[in-house]
């Protein structure tokens, strides 16, 4: 049995090597991060192009456009739900690094994941949630502060600065807890993505409850 599998992973690997060899670094990354397994993404290509995220406008760019792709062409259909799990966790990733402003193009594509109405399934509901989700994410203002000091992130805004923060906050945080929930008898892909909203849903939460002790509680101003 041992060795069966380690000659499928072999001509699996052999397969992906081809379709990458006319590829650049960028695309072989987004290509093999994002393959049509049951594995969670490789972390060493999920640092390629978090890396490549942060070189400059032109690569950023081109991370953008090469994502966007794969998420259009590829991850439509509720099958591709795994590939477009992975896809979601490369861009979460990218987020969290703070390039959220550059992933305008992927962004846009968010709406499209898994929205194929032939062979729906719980697992590509799910995905579809949390591409919802992540398009919620992108859209919010203080997105680049995510996972950040929740202190320092509301230290010295007046009350009526954190009043005004609080609806969007509060429905975001709503969302990132909604799709924390769901996807809990997932496969590796969908779970790493899971895991990660979770993480998201905590910090939020976290977030909402500095912001009300500012706007009513003794770190408020004027």
């Amino acid at each position: 049995m041992r060795k069966k599998y380690i000659a499928m992973k072999a001509a699996a690997n052999f397969r992906r090597n081809m379709q990458t060899a006319t590829m650049d670094t960028l695309q072989t990354a987004i290509f093999k991060a994002t393959a049509d397994d049951k594995l969670p993404p490789k972390e060493k290509h999920v640092l390629t192009l978090v890396h490549c995220s942060a070189e400059g406008d032109a690569q950023g760019s081109h991370v953008d456009t090469e994502l966007a792709k794969r998420l259009h062409n590829h991850c439509r259909s509720p099958k591709a739900a795994n590939v477009a799990a992975k896809a979601l966790v490369v861009l979460h990733r990218i987020v969290l690094a703070g390039h959220a402003e550059v992933m305008r193009e992927t962004t846009a594509t968010l709406a499209g994941v898994c929205s194929m109405p032939q062979g729906r399934s719980a697992a590509s509901d799910y995905v579809a949630d949390c591409a919802s989700y992540l398009r919620a994410l992108c859209a919010w203002s203080g997105v680049d502060g995510l996972r950040g000091s929740v202190d320092s992130a509301w230290h010295g805004l007046h009350a009526r600065d954190v009043l005004r923060a609080l609806p969007p906050l509060q429905q975001l945080t709503n969302r990132a807890m909604d799709a924390a929930s769901g996807g809990r008898d997932s496969n590796p892909p969908i779970g790493t993505l899971r895991h990660a909203i979770i993480e998201d849903a905590l910090w939020l939460f976290r977030a909402q409850t500095v912001r009300r002790q500012r706007a009513f509680g003794h770190g408020s101003r004027g």
